[in-house]
């Protein structure tokens, strides 16, 4: 069963699950794809509005719900088809309504989506206005995605949950300690362990002052966490986005990171953990004026004197595209253990930035971009986990690491059929006998 997404003004046309045949008669929906591992099944679901052409190219948001949410809950949360009507549309929606079953292995599937809807849209795509949003863990989903794709992503904004995923400690947080570990296939959280998005992108992150999960101390660590990783100084300049909001945004060149804290509640409540208790989500929720056509459901918070979150989203993507083109031809290499690449491995001894392709002479990058002379060190595109890559693709689409391929099938091997193996098309995961394989993955410089 899929749900009817909307049309291109955001109208809902049915709230009911339906065939995949009745929804073919809507004229607006364009597509609903389905795939899964097991019982853990994803419906992407895709609205591409008329106006998209190869003379008039659009942009693209992924917009991913929150938990105990799915796709449609998520747009009447936001109204970013409404807002966004120059904008190709994905509503990822996981069949748990939890982004951390099996340990966020739905990030990779969201992940791969991605990656084939660019290409799959590339003749009517402005794929330097890719961007991703969600709310709370699809929030989380939205920071990690950038970590993972940094190369296509071009700016994200996540609301309710902070980049480290730790939820607060202290008398009336829910869940205190908690943390979110999305290390599905070796993965590893870029937020968290210090590397960040292999290309700086702008980032939009926003957090109710009475959330229930996470605490203002919270926000300001994460805050300082992002300027840390970015560089970026200074109190950074303040913007008025109406009564009870605390906006700020710190910028670099062409990057941007904006940061708000709001002090709207919502009346929802449910069921919670332990099973006999009731969460009272207060600032956990998705900012709106709460007026005549604006986003209005259980997940919404604010007033007539705040903002609308899903129409700041999309003008936060219009202002932060893909300045710079990612070009493979630029990147030296992957991150070594030295924190250089391996272009150029070798690390000046002391205190230094900088990396050389030769022992202390020949060409050279800089760790840290502000460093004014060298160019900055990058690194090739995260396809996967850094640690994960298993080299240059060959002739039959396996890595070097992996050399030989099963017949007829999307397995690589390190030995002749048998030993460590992964899988050359990761929409090949749902079959039982891949479900644990990795994805086979390439320095994507070297293609």
């Amino acid at each position: 069963a899929v749900w009817i997404p909307g049309d291109s003004t955001g109208t809902v046309l049915t709230s009911e699950f339906t065939t995949e045949n009745q929804e073919r008669n809507f004229e607006n929906v364009t597509s609903v794809e389905k795939g899964g591992i097991g019982d853990n099944m994803f419906n992407f679901v895709e609205t591409v509005p008329a106006k998209c052409s190869p003379t008039n190219k659009c942009g693209l948001i992924m917009d991913i719900h929150g938990s105990k949410m799915n796709a449609k809950m998520q747009e009447q949360s936001t109204h970013i088809l409404k807002y966004g009507d120059d904008y190709i549309n994905i509503r990822p929606q996981i069949s748990t309504m939890n982004w951390m079953t099996d340990h966020f292995e739905g990030l990779h599937i969201v992940e791969a989506y991605l990656r084939k809807a660019v290409t799959k849209h590339a003749a009517i795509l402005d794929t330097s206005r890719i961007h991703v949003t969600g709310f709370s863990m699809g929030g989380f989903m939205a920071f990690n995605l950038l970590c993972l794709a940094s190369d296509i992503i071009c700016s994200i904004a996540s609301v309710a949950v902070p980049p480290d995923g730790v939820y607060s400690s202290g008398v009336g947080y829910v869940m205190p300690g908690f943390v979110l570990n999305p290390s599905a296939r070796g993965y590893k959280n870029c937020f968290v362990d210090g590397s960040g998005p292999n290309f700086k992108r702008s980032i939009m992150y926003q957090q109710g002052k009475y959330d229930l999960f996470f605490s203002p101390a919270s926000f300001s660590k994460n805050v300082a966490s992002m300027k840390e990783l970015y560089g970026l100084t200074g109190s950074g300049e303040k913007l008025n986005k109406g009564q009870g909001v605390d906006w700020t945004r710190y910028s670099k060149e062409d990057v941007n990171i904006e940061t708000a804290m709001y002090d709207f509640n919502t009346s929802l409540s449910g069921a919670g953990w332990p099973p006999g208790t009731t969460w009272y989500y207060r600032g956990h929720c998705i900012p709106s004026k709460m007026q005549s056509g604006d986003p209005n459901s259980g997940t919404n918070c604010g007033n007539e004197h705040g903002y609308n979150w899903g129409k700041e989203v999309v003008n936060f993507f219009k202002a932060n595209h893909c300045k710079i083109q990612s070009s493979a031809t630029h990147n030296h290499g992957r991150k070594l253990g030295n924190g250089c690449p391996e272009q150029m491995p070798h690390r000046y001894p002391g205190v230094n930035y900088r990396c050389f392709k030769e022992v202390w002479s020949g060409e050279s990058c800089n760790v840290d971009p502000n460093q004014s002379v060298d160019p900055p060190c990058i690194y090739a595109p995260r396809v996967c986990n850094s640690t994960s890559n298993h080299g240059k693709k060959l002739a039959n689409g396996c890595p070097k690491q992996m050399p030989y391929r099963y017949p007829n099938n999307n397995r690589c091997f390190a030995k002749i059929w048998e030993g460590k193996t992964c899988n050359v098309n990761p929409e090949a995961d749902p079959l039982p006998q891949q479900k644990f394989d990795l994805k086979c993955c390439y320095d994507s410089y070297l293609d």
